[in-house]
């Protein structure tokens, strides 16, 4: 196989099926090691871990949309790598404006990223029973093969939460180049879920 991997054909077909991906290879290279580098609370000298950066950040932004007058409650929406920054946030944030918080998370790696970091599932039980958060809803699919269903966290507050499937009618081509993980923003039923409450 060490012999095979200097051959032009095997880097021929690597291109091809690479050229049938949605992304370029350096973006999901990308992708995968900032998951690796938050996952590792990866640390820079005078600036800290990058969890805590990228939660400060989000924190202030949820908090200015919290003391706005022109809202009574607020959703967090949170989309593949997000839905991990989402939990690690919401598991730990105490408002100074109390107003209702859902959470909606959409074909997230939960399940999978779990058995790296056992800290998430942690995490999930900590983010259900903060009161500030009022649900958690969770859409995957199976058509989606960049995401996993997200386990229930066990809390006796996991009633907050709920797993919801979609079917995303995506064509098997589809799947296999994983643009079936960005077809949750069209799917009609989750985006009337998301203007239900």
């Amino acid at each position: 196989m060490g012999q095979n991997l200097g051959r032009v054909p095997i880097w021929a077909i690597a291109s091809i099926v690479l050229s049938f991906l949605p992304t370029s290879p350096a973006s999901l290279v990308d992708l995968l090691d900032f998951i690796a580098r938050f996952l590792q609370d990866e640390t820079e000298i005078a600036t800290g871990g990058i969890r805590d950066r990228i939660r400060q950040r989000i924190a202030y932004a949820l908090s200015d949309v919290l003391q706005e007058g022109n809202y009574d409650r607020v959703t967090v929406l949170a989309h593949s790598a997000g839905v991990l920054i989402g939990i690690d946030l919401l598991a730990d944030y105490r408002p100074k404006v109390t107003k209702p918080i859902r959470f909606l998370s959409m074909g997230g790696q939960i399940e999978l990223l779990s058995y790296r970091s056992p800290w998430i599932a942690e995490e999930s039980i900590r983010c259900v029973e903060n009161g500030a958060l009022t649900s958690w809803e969770d859409f995957y699919s199976k058509q989606d093969w960049f995401s996993t269903k997200t386990p229930t966290p066990r809390s006796p507050h996991a009633t907050k939460f709920s797993t919801l499937q979609v079917q995303l009618r995506a064509p098997l081509s589809k799947q296999l180049t994983g643009e079936t993980h960005a077809i949750y923003f069209f799917d009609p039923g989750l985006l009337s879920r998301l203007l239900e409450w």
